[in-house]
């Protein structure tokens, strides 16, 4: 004897695999965000500074990773809307390559 059956219909089961299919979706583009941080961080010409004080907080998705903050970086101009994009929470300085200026004299940008 079958000690109960658990039952349940075909759109129960689309219902069930459509929002875990979601959480994984949603789970794989935040690590995916992750690592392009990472790669971006270990460019030439990128500088970080040593943690000040946060003015805009790190978005709670990447807090639930255990991802860090970046407070300052100095980005070249070229790579500043990337920059952006991958650390809203970041404030940004320009670095001008060493062969455009020499030493990394910084214009601070919002």
């Amino acid at each position: 004897m079958i000690l109960g059956r658990f039952r349940f219909s075909l759109r129960t089961l689309f219902v069930a695999m459509t929002a875990l299919s979601c959480g994984v979706g949603w789970m794989a583009y935040q690590l995916h965000w992750i690592r392009q941080r990472h790669a971006f961080l270990q460019r030439e010409h990128i500088v970080t500074y040593p943690p000040v004080q946060a003015e805009r907080p790190l978005p709670w998705s990447l807090k639930l990773f255990g991802e860090s903050q970046q407070f300052l970086l100095g980005v070249p101009y070229e790579d500043l809307d990337r920059a952006r994009k991958l650390f809203p929470e970041a404030i940004f300085n320009l670095v001008y390559p060493p062969q455009a200026q020499a030493g990394p004299y910084a214009k601070r940008l919002p």
